[in-house]
């Protein structure tokens, strides 16, 4: 009898080393997995600013490429905050260019922050991309969706 007690001894140390041994794989790849999204999200945040400026100075195509790139790691990291201002960035900047896709692609992107900003809602937030897609609309000669848009922003002020 008491080599079973020792066998079922010896059973929970090594019960006991596999969970502690989980245990630390697990916080591990937790950690490593929240530096990584702080990293990203500061990386983005930057390519962001730094398209905010490239704008500001006429730059079209390198903020474009800029703002691209960080809405793609920011699509990765989910909804949030900063997904949906840079979406506004984006619409933005195409309702200052003269492509001929621009038009498109200032809708595209207001109208997904206007559905993100929905998902969090964030009535500030979602106060302003509705702004975005107002203009997005009246460009795209949806006038009246566009005016939908602005009476909405107005009952949400």
């Amino acid at each position: 009898m008491s080599h079973s007690h020792h066998h079922n001894q010896h059973q929970e140390i090594t019960d006991h080393d596999h969970t502690s041994k989980n245990l630390l794989i697990s916080t591990l790849l937790n950690l490593i997995i929240s530096v990584a999204e702080v990293v990203g999200g500061l990386f983005a945040n930057s390519l962001a600013l730094i398209a905010e400026i490239q704008v500001e100075l006429g730059r079209q195509t390198q903020a474009e490429s800029a703002l691209e790139e960080a809405l793609g790691i920011l699509q990765l990291q989910g909804v949030s905050q900063f997904y949906i201002n840079t979406l506004s960035q984006a619409s933005y900047l195409y309702s200052q260019s003269p492509s001929p896709l621009a038009p498109l692609l200032q809708l595209k992107h207001a109208n997904l922050g206007v559905s993100l900003a929905r998902q969090l809602q964030n009535k500030r937030l979602l106060q302003e991309i509705l702004y975005d897609y107002s203009l997005a609309q009246t460009r795209n000669a949806n006038p009246q969706q566009g005016l939908q848009a602005a009476a909405e922003m107005q009952q949400l002020a």
